[in-house]
């Protein structure tokens, strides 16, 4: 909002897609570079295997979470905007706001919740670090490790088909191809 007020011609539900996906671009990429490093300080180091296997499919993934999310997002507000440039707090503007944070918390559950399905089906106990922290499982084996890999995926896989699924609702049909 901050970088637009003094473009009060930029609205509607198209530039604001425009725009929101190359804000949350931006930030999905610097992300990505964190989870990976993350990824490699926790593994061990000579286990390569482990950190490409579990950061691969989030990685191909990652554009659809922070990408979509801020599209939808600017979407809403866009067109939302006064055509004097002025922004409208309008419940549609509000309820993407709370769509899109569902979407980001699903998100960062699969992984939470992929741990905990890995428990289930081996019947082991899962150790939570704190009341915030991802639990973790304390005698991993390679079956489990493929499974919680399948599951963590798969729910990300989830949650980016509902954000398509959302992104593809605001597309105005034939308006998108014909304009200039």
């Amino acid at each position: 909002m901050f970088a637009l007020r003094r473009q009060p011609g930029l609205r509607g539900a198209r530039a604001g897609l425009v725009l929101g996906a190359a804000v949350g671009l931006g930030f999905a990429a610097v992300e990505s570079c964190a989870c990976a490093f993350d990824a490699v300080l926790l593994s061990d180091a000579a286990d390569l295997r482990v950190v490409l296997e579990t950061e691969f499919p989030r990685e191909l993934l990652a554009p659809l979470g922070h990408g979509l999310w801020t599209a939808i997002a600017g979407a809403a507000l866009l067109s939302q905007r006064r055509p004097n440039g002025h922004f409208r707090l309008a419940a549609p503007v509000v309820g993407t706001w709370l769509g899109v944070c569902v979407l980001h918390a699903a998100w960062d559950a699969t992984r939470g919740v992929a741990g905990r399905l890995v428990t289930r089906v081996y019947g082991t106990e899962a150790v939570a670090p704190g009341p915030f922290g991802q639990p973790y499982l304390p005698r991993t084996g390679a079956g489990q490790e493929h499974l919680f890999t399948l599951l963590s995926a798969g729910g990300l896989a989830l949650v980016a088909l509902l954000g398509v699924a959302w992104v593809w609702s605001l597309s105005p049909g034939d308006a998108w191809r014909n304009t200039p």
